[in-house]
């Protein structure tokens, strides 16, 4: 029995043997083009969404700097970036897995796999959520001396612990939506809508009310998710009915929440660095300095969006040629995959060193004193991009165990770093201390891909575009 066409992407077709006849091996050659170009619009898709939220999140923050100043600007980035890692460390890695999961499953027929794996991502993820939050207001109750007073308590860290679970939610499903390429489920939500109401929500309260607060202002970021959440579920539901339709969940819970806990590091450090920074950041920079130096991330991360729309793409077809053991079909995807990584990425470092002051300025005159911080961040964006996508290889070949000790490492000396950096040279030193950690985890990843997949996933690997023939990958069977 076939798998529905939504197993597949939009434009893929069933793996097969390369076949000797040269007819056929030409209709290959033109299915190869066509999945590429498939693979170059779809990146171009979710490359807009996240450019538009990214602009959207750009002028909310400058209004919010300018309307209630640096301070209370700085109060919020703290308190959002600490409720965006929270939300990631309780989903415990399942959506880092999901894509490998769900979509090997899909392409095997295991439907009660599927199931189970959609349903135990679910239950483990609400529950650890839960108790972050809990936690976080006993912490929050600590902090005030066990005080009842409801009014003395950080008002923005509380709706951070709130938003929490919700956003928890919204990571996970949106990878359920990316497994099964529904890119405009799994990225709209997160990356364009909420920006987009949020910022509504902030002009119009400042119109009509003003006095806008970090407190306010994360009390918004929340109150907005539960929407999105429906819209979401509604429309994925559609896509997953097919794959579960007639399944009776099939649990691995200890192999995929194990496989999924190895997968949390390297998503704290591919997709949550910035706002793991920022969190650590906020013990020992004024809110001032924190202002500044969210303004300097998340301008230089404007390349990893970028990055970010090129792997969503990139991992349901790797994830395919992984499958079947085609090394040479993979060297190809992930050698195009990298060149529209990287030099997009250098002519926009060269745009930050010679504009980025006049960039921070938009944010108000005193955010321009962050000019060398965005080049140093910026430098450390280009570093992943010439990389290539490593972390996407090895947790999709099943070889994330191999990385684990780069990135504990990398966790250490993040935290070490920071420590040591922030208070001698403030924002100046934390950019310092992700550059250093970025060049750690990322040598040691291309080493671990080189050696245990096989293949050169870096910017090197230019003459491997366009493989003669298809190769087994080490370890399959030929």
């Amino acid at each position: 029995m076939s798998m529905p066409v939504a197993a597949l992407p939009p434009d893929a077709k069933a793996p097969s043997a390369v076949a000797a006849d040269p007819a056929k091996s030409l209709d290959a050659g033109h299915g190869m083009a066509a999945s590429f170009k498939s693979f170059v619009r779809w990146s171009a898709v979710v490359f807009l969404l996240r450019v538009g939220g990214t602009a959207l999140t750009y002028v909310t923050y400058i209004l919010l700097a300018r309307w209630m100043g640096a301070a209370e600007l700085g109060n919020y980035v703290f308190a959002f970036s600490a409720c965006m890692v929270l939300s990631s460390l309780t989903t415990l890695g399942y959506p880092a897995s999901a894509v490998r999961f769900v979509r090997q499953a899909a392409a095997r027929d295991q439907r009660n796999e599927v199931a189970g794996f959609l349903r135990r991502g679910n239950q483990l993820s609400f529950l650890a959520s839960i108790v972050a939050m809990l936690g976080g207001f006993l912490f929050l109750w600590w902090r005030q001396g066990w005080s009842l007073e409801w009014q003395a308590m950080d008002g923005a860290l509380a709706w951070a612990f709130v938003g929490v679970p919700l956003f928890a939610i919204l990571q996970l499903h949106s990878s359920y939506a990316q497994s099964i390429s529904q890119f405009t489920a799994a990225f709209l939500p997160s990356n364009f809508l909420r920006q987009l109401v949020l910022l509504l929500i902030v002009v119009v309260w400042q119109l009509v009310w003003g006095g806008l607060s970090a407190s306010l202002v994360m009390l918004f970021t929340v109150a907005m998710l539960p929407f999105l959440l429906v819209g979401q579920h509604i429309y994925i539901d559609r896509g997953l009915k097919p794959l579960r339709k007639g399944a009776t969940p099939a649990y691995r819970t200890w192999f995929w929440t194990r496989t999924s806990l190895e997968l949390q590091l390297l998503v704290l450090f591919t997709t949550y660095f910035q706002e793991m920074s920022l969190t650590i950041a906020g013990f020992f920079l004024p809110a001032e300095d924190m202002a500044v130096y969210s303004a300097c991330f998340r301008t230089a991360n404007l390349i990893s969006f970028g990055l970010y729309a090129i792997n969503a793409i990139l991992s349901p077809q790797a994830s395919q040629l992984i499958a079947t053991g085609n090394s040479a079909g993979l060297q190809s995807l992930i050698a195009r995959a990298t060149q529209l990584r990287f030099w997009p990425s250098l002519i926009a470092v060269a745009v930050l060193v010679a504009g980025g002051s006049h960039i921070l300025h938009i944010f108000g005159p005193d955010f321009a004193r962050g000019h060398l911080t965005l080049i140093i961040l910026g430098m450390s964006q280009l570093v992943i991009a010439a990389a290539g996508p490593v972390t996407q290889i090895l947790t999709l070949s099943g070889h994330q165990t191999q990385s684990l000790l780069a990135f504990a490492i990398a966790l250490v000396a993040t935290l070490a770093l920071n420590a040591a950096l922030l208070p001698l040279f403030g924002m100046l030193g934390g950019a310092v201390a992700s550059l250093l950690v970025t060049l750690i985890w990322n040598l040691w990843l291309h080493r671990i891909v080189v050696r245990h997949v096989g293949i050169t996933p870096s910017v090197l690997s230019l003459r491997h575009c366009f493989p003669a023939r298809k190769s087994a990958m080490p370890g399959s069977a030929s």
